[in-house]
């Protein structure tokens, strides 16, 4: 996680380009089900610290038990809003 981030104040998405769909993470829990094993998908995060933004987008395969680490990155809503766009 982003510094001083949480499951309290980080939203974390699966973006699936090529199915034209997202899945969230929800309540309190850090899992997705029932995504399509093989697919090519990013996990998609934003963060909110003390009042800065901090963003991670990370390539993955959906494989069963995939847990893999994020990397955030300090952004703006702005270029958070416009990287999302380009998925």
């Amino acid at each position: 996680m982003a510094p001083g981030a949480d499951y309290e104040n980080a939203h974390v998405w699966v973006v699936v380009p090529a199915l034209n769909t997202a899945a969230r993470r929800s309540g309190g829990v850090p899992h997705f089900g029932n995504l399509p094993i093989g697919q090519a998908a990013v996990i998609v995060s934003l963060a909110e610290v003390h009042g800065y933004y901090f963003a991670s987008f990370t390539n993955i395969t959906i494989a069963n038990g995939l847990a893999p680490s994020l990397t955030y990155q300090a952004t703006t809503l702005a270029q958070f809003e416009a990287a999302v766009r380009a998925l």
